[in-house]
């Protein structure tokens, strides 16, 4: 840009603006959402997020500019002789999800860790990119069609240790809130659309396959085990929640299996008591227990949320339990209440719910 014409530099700021617009550069968060970028996203999740490096806020990635990265791919998303997460994926619907958001969260990386170097060369390329996030922990980011996969990776070789899940939780959560800031700017109405779903991947996978193995993540919570219809796995199996959810969502984890003692029918009392500890998830949740959007807008056409939100999440909850009959239990309810949790990416303080 310095070297550019004498008109371009006088208009840098339309210039850029548009190349970002045609997605032929992207840059991380502006200072005021990285701001928000560093709130907690759910009061459960209890690890320290890292504040953003703002000295490298001003800054662009020109993804065509940047090299594919070498071959096999597999030494990047599933390197050998070390610890590995299962890989995290965020999965956009309707199959489709601009570049750009995948280039704006590997800016956004940039801004919080170190680009992992092998040898002298940096290990950023046009589709993927890895970060060292601790002294022994690296992160790997890559995309592919309408799919972002993330999975760390830890080199240490005393393999005693407990994998540190704590980074894992923090990780994700840098992720899971810069992707939804990133889609909350470019929809008119980001709270009605689920622009995009976390997955897990098979943890038996030996080599990460594009859209396969892919457990939608809030089957665990109704579901201790889940079958694997991977192609690229040896044999059938099955998947064990603990073994998806374990890293990246060992608070969650806990939460779901100290809830057996909870599968007992639920009342409407009980359902009064949980509408008023509803935040931020009440939409998300409508939409867990089987509303769907064209529903919730018609039940809450009669509502002022903002003063009445507590009675729309009620009724929402009545229609659940009926249509639902001896399957509307409470551990059910606190189910879909942490799945709804886990959608969004709200920094706002979270009530636990208690029957």
């Amino acid at each position: 840009m310095d070297n550019s014409q004498e008109d371009i530099k006088e208009n840098r700021e339309i210039v850029l603006n548009y190349m970002e617009y045609l997605d032929v550069m992207a840059k991380p968060l502006i200072r005021e959402e990285a701001d928000e970028a560093n709130e907690h996203i759910d009061t459960h999740e209890t690890v320290e997020v890292p504040q953003l490096n703002f000295k490298l806020l001003d800054f662009h990635i020109v993804p065509c500019r940047l090299k594919n990265p070498p071959p096999p791919i597999s030494r990047f998303t599933s390197p050998e002789n070390c610890e590995k997460t299962p890989v995290l994926c965020f999965a956009f619907v309707e199959n489709f999800m601009p570049p750009s958001f995948f280039h704006r969260l590997v800016a956004v990386c940039i801004s919080t860790w170190p680009i992992s170097k092998s040898g002298p060369h940096d290990q950023l390329y046009n589709g993927l990119a890895v970060f060292d996030i601790h002294k022994t922990e690296c992160l790997t980011i890559w995309y592919k069609d309408h799919i972002i996969y993330a999975r760390i990776s830890c080199f240490r070789k005393d393999r005693i240790t407990d994998f540190n899940v704590g980074l894992c939780q923090e990780v994700r959560l840098i992720l899971l809130k810069s992707l939804r800031k990133f889609v909350s700017q470019s929809l008119e109405n980001p709270r009605t659309p689920i622009a995009f779903e976390e997955y897990i991947q098979c943890p038996e996978m030996e080599e990460s396959v594009h859209n396969e193995g892919m457990f939608r993540l809030d089957e665990f919570m109704y579901d201790r085990e889940l079958k694997c219809r991977a192609a690229s796995c040896k044999k059938t199996h099955t998947v064990e929640r603990k073994d998806a959810m374990s890293h990246w969502y060992k608070t969650t984890l806990d939460l779901l299996d100290n809830e057996d003692d909870l599968n007992t029918p639920v009342s409407e009392s009980d359902l009064s008591k949980v509408a008023k500890e509803i935040g931020y998830e009440y939409w998300m949740l409508g939409i867990v227990l089987g509303c769907s959007n064209q529903q919730l807008n018609t039940l809450s056409a009669t509502h002022d949320l903002r003063k009445e939100r507590c009675t729309f999440v009620f009724q929402y909850m009545v229609i659940w339990m009926k249509r639902e009959g001896e399957r509307a239990t409470k551990q059910r309810l606190s189910r879909a209440i942490h799945a709804a949790r886990l959608c969004l990416s709200r920094g706002d303080k979270i009530t636990p719910v208690i029957f």
